[in-house]
């Protein structure tokens, strides 16, 4: 998908962009009410420790550890202490992320490097919904380790050499040409096209569950908020990122493939118009209210009149019927 875009890439992107640092976790619990409006949530903004975190502090940092630290070789023994007392034993690991629901480090499996991220045991974890994807845009999982009785699981996927989240790309300044993040954006949607053809919700779509390789390829990662579609979800457990999550699931109803549009038409935002979604706003019960109840969108110049906002407006509809599908979204690019 090369010349389509040229045109509208030039105007959409700009090299030196700012991304927010998306976090807040969200789940259905207790009665804890924003003026009526969302029901039967819970808003925390703490992490484990107790520590009070901004709604813009990310739960995840990819952040290009030291490649030539210490990774750890998943042989049985190694295995068995990890899933029993976690990186206990390990306190050389190279970690190459951290965050409220696990941490990433740097292991050896099968005679190859590969990253793994450490969780908390539990018979249904979202990564599982991911296992069999195989795409270019798609960090791969190749396999999930976890046994009744222990405390944690281990989910190893395809090491990233040099790789870095696209909102530490963004944050960074990088010198990203018209070139570059016309590839950033084809790909994330085509991998999130991708998902949704094979099933699979991903639920929690933001800059910092993005990396992007040595080769600027753009690949989405961390399902462990996902869902297979057609699942059965009365029980569905949304601990995505509020800033990213659609009205719908706000409300209390259930996703579709329409609610990781909405995400995705937030990261096309960031990129065009360099700002944080609901800059300025404090909280997220804040932003939950005046996304559910006033309908606030979080864009900017809205009387401009191009393709591209044209795009993210559709991607933000209300009803969800009538956002685009990503297939209609590269459409759309494809024909400026």
């Amino acid at each position: 998908m090369g010349t389509p875009l040229r045109n509208i890439a030039a105007k959409f992107f700009s090299p030196k962009v700012l991304s927010p640092r998306g976090s807040g976790s969200l789940r259905q619990s207790t009665a804890n009410e924003v003026t009526g409006v969302v029901r039967k949530l819970h808003f925390s903004e703490k992490s484990r420790d107790g520590n009070t975190k901004s709604p813009l502090i990310p739960q995840i940092t990819i952040d290009g550890a030291d490649y030539n630290s210490k990774s750890v070789e998943l042989n049985t023994p190694n295995k068995s202490n990890l899933l029993t007392t976690g990186l206990d034993h390990f306190r050389n690991a190279a970690i190459l992320g951290r965050g409220q629901y696990g941490t990433v480090f740097k292991g050896e499996h099968k005679g190859k490097m590969v990253a793994v991220k450490l969780i908390r045991f539990s018979n249904n974890i979202g990564d599982e919904n991911a296992v069999k994807l195989d795409h270019e845009n798609v960090v791969r999982i190749l396999d999930i380790v976890k046994s009744p009785g222990q405390n944690f699981c281990l989910v190893i996927m395809d090491f990233i050499a040099k790789g870095r989240d696209l909102q530490h790309v963004l944050e960074e300044g990088e010198d990203v040409d018209s070139g570059v993040t016309k590839k950033f954006v084809v790909g994330i949607t085509s991998g999130v096209k991708y998902c949704h053809e094979n099933g699979v919700l991903h639920l929690d779509l933001k800059p910092k569950n993005i990396l992007v390789d040595a080769r600027n390829v753009c690949k989405i990662c961390d399902f462990g908020n996902s869902v297979k579609i057609g699942e059965t979800l009365e029980r569905f457990n949304h601990k995505g990122t509020i800033v990213y999550t659609a009205p719908e699931i706000l409300l209390g109803r259930l996703p579709s493939t329409k609610s990781d549009v909405y995400s995705l038409g937030l990261i096309l935002w960031q990129i065009k118009y360099r700002k944080n979604p609901f800059d300025g706003v404090d909280n997220n019960q804040t932003i939950i209210y005046n996304v559910v109840k006033s309908l606030m969108k979080p864009f900017e110049n809205a009387k401009c009149a191009d393709v591209v906002s044209d795009i993210l407006m559709k991607c933000w509809n209300t009803d969800p019927n009538d956002r685009p599908t990503t297939v209609e979204i590269l459409n759309y690019l494809e024909k400026f």
